[in-house]
């Protein structure tokens, strides 16, 4: 119990903790990252576009574990397949 709750008090102090988003698209063309952006929310996800000169980039989620973001990438795989599971920082609220 100790141990938990010092992890715990290091994740408030830090104001974040270390997690996983699944990345749809990325790429240059706007367009293609809409359309990703439509589908995802048609299939109920609620996606993110990030445009950092010259690249957009589609992701969803905030996974605390590999194994939680897993259950949602083999479906987004299998309709994006260059879909990737990027490391990501997670705020803590």
């Amino acid at each position: 119990d100790q141990v938990v709750q010092m992890t715990i008090d290091y994740n408030k102090s830090r104001g974040y903790i270390d997690g996983f988003t699944i990345q749809a698209y990325s790429g240059v063309e706007i367009k293609e990252a809409n359309a990703a952006d439509d589908k995802l929310r048609s299939l109920g996800y609620r996606p993110r576009t990030t445009f950092d000169s010259p690249i957009y980039r589609t992701k969803i989620g905030a996974y605390y574990t590999r194994l939680e973001a897993n259950k949602d990438f083999n479906d987004i795989k299998a309709m994006f397949p260059l879909a990737v599971l990027v490391n990501t920082k997670i705020k803590i609220r």
